[in-house]
């Protein structure tokens, strides 16, 4: 386990003290660690590299150079990722995923609880061979998530409404918000599907086959909008020929501030208030069309 000046932060701390050998902080020193991580691998082992998202923005030269074009198997254990609260405005975690699928060869996994994270871990260490991102928020999971459990599919359907034209997708801990407004929806008579992304990138087939039968589709995600998921799901439903409404709700790079997680998914319409009003008026719009 490697991490950069965050032992305790990253929860390093317990790994630590039972495997002190196995434990390397390398100070405020990102890329060292990432091209640290690729030497290890090279030589067999099996780096986990602990760091916050906001941090790994500093080695990204390394993870494309160090790990990447090599095709090592080197695990990015990425914390703090998406809105992050009073940690502060440079600590959001919404950048991560915009460089991250740039890069070759790279699978980019995002639990929503705590099971599916311990299995992606044990499949990133066991089953892969090549680089892997886990990434996941402050603050631990939520319960109505945790309910969900871990089902080893690279997506689920939490809601899936046999006769919805709309589905509401996200990953994370912004499955929490979609979730709450597709059981609005569809307790106000509005036949809706929510789908949670697992693997986020890049995509399975069985994934878009799945979501290209809706009308309108509602994208959201704790990451900046330009560079995003989103961004890249509507180029490849647009190349399958899909031509319906396509709602992405993302970080608008300009609205970034200190607040709570609540307050700023508020502002930047990633509440259930909002996303309902979305679905609700491009339904609206296809029906009058």
């Amino acid at each position: 386990a490697i991490t950069a000046a965050m032992p305790a932060g990253t929860g390093l701390t317990a790994f630590e003290r039972a495997y002190p050998e196995r434990t390397f902080d390398v100070g405020i020193a990102e890329g060292h660690a990432v091209s640290m991580a690729g030497g290890l691998a090279k030589a067999g082992m099996i780096p986990v590299v602990a760091i916050y998202s906001t941090f790994l923005q500093r080695a990204y030269d390394m993870i494309l150079q160090d790990v990447a074009m090599l095709h090592l198997h080197v695990i990015f254990a990425v914390d703090r990722a998406g809105l992050v609260g009073e940690d502060g405005e440079t600590h959001h975690g919404v950048f991560d995923v915009g460089f991250l699928r740039q890069v070759p060869g790279l699978t980019i996994l995002c639990p929503g609880c705590r099971a599916e994270l311990r299995e992606m871990l044990i499949w990133a260490v066991q089953k892969c061979d090549g680089p892997v991102a886990i990434r996941y928020p402050r603050g631990g999971e939520a319960d109505v998530l945790a309910q969900y459990g871990c089902t080893g599919r690279e997506y689920d359907f939490l809601i899936n409404s046999p006769e919805a034209r709309a589905v509401l997708v996200s990953y994370g801990s912004e499955v929490e918000d979609v979730l709450a407004a597709g059981s609005h929806l569809e307790a106000r008579g509005i036949p809706c599907s929510v789908c949670k992304l697992v693997k986020i990138f890049p995509f399975t087939d069985g994934f878009l086959h799945d979501i290209e039968r809706f009308d309108v589709i509602l994208f959201a995600e704790e990451c900046v909008q330009r560079g995003g998921i989103g961004e890249q799901l509507v180029s490849c439903l647009a190349e399958r020929g899909w031509h319906g409404t396509f709602i992405h709700r993302a970080v608008d790079n300009n609205k970034l501030t200190h607040a709570t997680v609540p307050q700023m998914k508020k502002i930047l319409g990633l509440d259930e208030e909002h996303l309902v009003q979305d679905v609700e008026k491009a339904l609206t719009e296809k029906k009058e069309q």
